[in-house]
């Protein structure tokens, strides 16, 4: 899940998880709302933010694709917990923390072969940018992806 949506939407990994184990900053239980479409997130805290209002980005659904995002939160929904704290969670109920979420990521691409030294929580920003750009989006569109504006939407 974490993956598909730091793709998707060119997440900073701090947005999505947490500092550390206890669960603080980060995706909490509560900022995400559904449709059978789309998601919305509401990121808190952002390296650009300013003004302490957050920032709401909807993540559509991506038809035929097994790494679409709402179909992945779907999944995770139905299997995780309820309860507060951190949104992203282990199967123990403990709080992803970005340490965890590299580690994870580089046993991920180090298990499809490829060297972990190429590799860093920056490449789904990297990656998901260099897409949009090979869909054929304008750079103010890319920027608006990134989230490297002033004027942030949706």
């Amino acid at each position: 899940l974490v993956f598909s949506w730091a793709f998707y939407r060119a997440f900073r990994i701090s947005e999505l998880v947490c500092e550390n184990k206890q669960g603080i900053w980060g995706l909490q239980a509560g900022d995400v709302w559904e449709s059978s479409e789309w998601l919305t997130i509401m990121i808190r805290d952002f390296k650009t933010e300013k003004e302490g209002r957050g920032l709401a980005i909807t993540l559509f659904r991506a038809e035929g694709c097994r790494t679409c995002p709402v179909t992945c939160y779907s999944f995770y929904k139905a299997i995780r917990p309820k309860g507060k704290g951190g949104y992203l969670i282990h199967q123990n109920s403990t709080t992803l923390s970005c340490f965890q979420f590299i580690s994870l990521f580089k046993r991920a691409v180090h298990g499809l072969g490829l060297s972990v030294k190429e590799y860093g929580s920056h490449s789904f920003r990297i990656v998901a940018t260099t897409e949009a750009v090979r869909w054929g989006l304008g750079p103010e569109e890319v920027r608006r992806i990134g989230r490297w504006c002033e004027n942030q939407a949706t």
